[in-house]
């Protein structure tokens, strides 16, 4: 019986830690998305040079 409870304390373990990945990964995923939705906004992308470039109006604003 204890090497059952074993077994299942580890498994219980295991989804913890996953669970906490996934938490943790989200927060992430959506900083990161918040940050190239504001560079998106920001720039256009200039197929003649095959760059991002800052839109006219928001080129002397540097951040």
């Amino acid at each position: 019986m204890t090497i059952v409870v074993l077994i299942a304390a580890i498994y219980v373990l295991v989804g913890l830690i996953g669970l906490v990945a996934l938490v943790y990964g989200g927060r992430e995923m959506v900083s990161e998305t918040a940050r190239w939705k504001r560079f998106d906004e920001a720039h256009y992308w200039d197929d003649a040079a095959e760059d991002w470039r800052p839109h006219d109006h928001l080129a002397g604003h540097a951040r």
